[in-house]
């Protein structure tokens, strides 16, 4: 089985608009899936690093 890409759309706001670029931007290649994780209201860099 395949392992499915990851997109991670980290913001300091809600991330609808970035995550809206993401989809038209993977919408340009033929990937069947891609998971798109919206991370909103990133204030600080502790809280990136417990993203991942």
């Amino acid at each position: 089985m395949k392992k499915m890409p990851t997109v991670y759309v980290i913001s300091d706001s809600l991330g609808e608009t970035a995550e809206s670029v993401t989809k038209a931007t993977i919408s340009q290649f033929d990937q069947e899936t891609i998971d798109i994780v919206r991370v909103p209201y990133v204030r600080h860099v502790d809280q990136i690093r417990n993203i991942f």
